[in-house]
């Protein structure tokens, strides 16, 4: 995989995280849970709003299929022999694009039952 062609990867799924997570973004990068804290009306009203906005880019992220997508990115280089998984170390490009893949699909799913 060319640098060019991982970098186009990269920025796109960065972007599909940035519009996933929206308003949670940096309670998520810090590792919080949203849950409704007690603190005060509004600040309980918001994060309940953000839990709920969430919820909905997730149901949007599954019903167009994005992670279906995902799944292939992470499978194809494999099944058509571009790569071997006993080859690839970390720091590589392939290495890079599946473990954003991959992490896309667990914010996805996120609290999915």
């Amino acid at each position: 995989m060319s640098k060019e062609k991982s970098k186009k990867i990269l920025n796109n799924l960065d972007k599909i995280t940035e519009f996933l997570l929206g308003d949670t973004q940096e309670n998520f990068l810090a590792g919080e849970k949203i849950v409704a804290s007690g603190f005060s009306k509004d600040e309980n009203d918001t994060q309940v709003k953000q839990l709920i906005n969430l919820m909905m880019r997730q149901k949007l992220m599954r019903e167009l299929y994005i992670v279906e997508s995902l799944v292939q990115t992470i499978y194809l280089p494999f099944m058509y022999g571009a790569y071997k998984l006993e080859d690839i170390r970390i720091g590589d490009k392939i290495s890079d694009v599946c473990l954003k893949s991959y992490n896309l699909i667990k914010l996805i799913a996120l609290g999915y039952y």
